[in-house]
């Protein structure tokens, strides 16, 4: 199990992440409304990135995850000794990488609410913040 410590520092890299994914989804605000084509595609494309912007942007204050997983070694498949934060929302920090945040819709995300002592589902522990 982690220290305060690093669950604080994995807390503030998570935070950047999501400073930086909000940066990029205003960007492309920009690029979206600069698409040619018709005119009602630019209109919805910069509508729907303004709105990921703003709600992205608002999440800033809450923590980024509420959850933790972690798969122990003898677990079947590829989850095998991984663990994975949950939150409201994907957070990324980089392209190609794995996230730092799982959306908790994740099916990934399905052993977090369903793992039990009975019936553990791979799960070694699961935790619960805030």
């Amino acid at each position: 199990m982690r220290d305060l410590a690093a669950e604080r520092a994995y807390a503030e890299r998570c935070r950047k992440a999501l400073r930086r994914m909000v940066a990029g989804a205003r960007e492309n605000v920009v690029v979206g409304e600069d698409t040619w084509g018709d005119r009602y595609t630019a209109e919805r494309l910069g509508y729907y990135l303004k709105t990921l912007a703003r709600d992205m942007a608002e999440e800033g204050d809450s923590p980024p995850f509420f959850g933790l997983i972690q798969y122990g070694d003898s677990s079947a498949g590829d989850h095998r000794g991984q663990r994975y934060y949950l939150g409201r929302r994907h957070i990324s920090d980089a392209i190609g990488r794995p996230p730092l945040v799982i959306d908790w819709r994740a099916p990934v995300s399905t052993a977090f609410y369903r793992a039990s002592a009975a019936e553990p589902r791979g799960i070694e522990s699961r935790r619960r913040f805030g």
